[in-house]
C-alpha cells in the first residue's frame, strides 16, 4: 500500500479500532454503519450547498461543510478497505482504467439513451484457437482479480 492517505487512516484504525477482523461479520456491519452515516452527512451538506446556491446565499460555509464531509467519507472508506484487507489504491486504479474505456475510437464519451456512459462494444474480439488463449479478460474480471486475496 503506497498511498499516503491510506497509510494515515490505517495508522488511525490500528490505534483506535485494533480489534477489527475482516473475517468477522461484525466488522463488515460496523463499517457499513460508519459509511452510511458519513454518506448521509455528505448528502445533507450537498443539499445545503444546493440550497445556498439556489437562494443566492454566500456558499462559502456550505462548500467548507461539503469538503469536510467528503473527507470523512474518504476516511471511513479507506478505513473500511484497511479493515477488510483491500488494496484500495490498486482497485481504484483498475476502476479508473475501466471507466476510461468508455470512449469511442475518437476519444468521445459513449452514452446510453438514458445519458449514462457505457463501454464500447468489442470491435474485433480475438478468436479462441489452440494458439490463442481466448478473449482478453473483461474489466470486471480484472476488478474481481484485484479484490482476490
Amino acid at each position: 500500500m503506497d498511498h499516503e492517505p491510506m497509510r494515515r487512516v490505517a495508522q488511525f484504525r490500528r490505534t483506535f479500532d485494533g480489534t477489527a477482523d475482516a473475517a468477522r461479520p461484525e466488522t463488515a456491519a460496523h463499517r457499513r454503519t460508519l459509511l452510511a452515516e458519513e454518506s448521509r452527512e455528505a448528502a445533507e451538506a450537498l443539499e445545503d450547498l444546493a440550497r445556498a446556491l439556489r437562494d443566492g446565499d454566500d456558499p462559502v460555509t456550505a462548500y467548507r461543510a461539503v469538503a469536510k464531509e467528503l473527507a470523512d467519507v474518504l476516511y471511513v472508506t479507506y478505513g473500511t478497505a484497511d479493515a477488510l484487507g483491500i488494496d484500495l489504491p490498486a482497485v481504484f486504479t483498475e476502476v479508473h482504467r475501466s471507466n476510461m474505456s468508455k470512449l469511442d475510437e475518437h476519444g468521445q464519451v459513449l452514452r446510453r439513451p438514458d445519458g449514462k456512459s457505457s463501454r464500447a462494444p468489442p470491435t474485433n474480439p480475438r478468436p479462441s484457437t489452440p494458439s490463442s488463449p481466448g478473449p482478453r479478460p473483461r474489466p470486471d474480471d480484472r476488478l474481481r482479480a484485484a479484490l482476490a486475496p
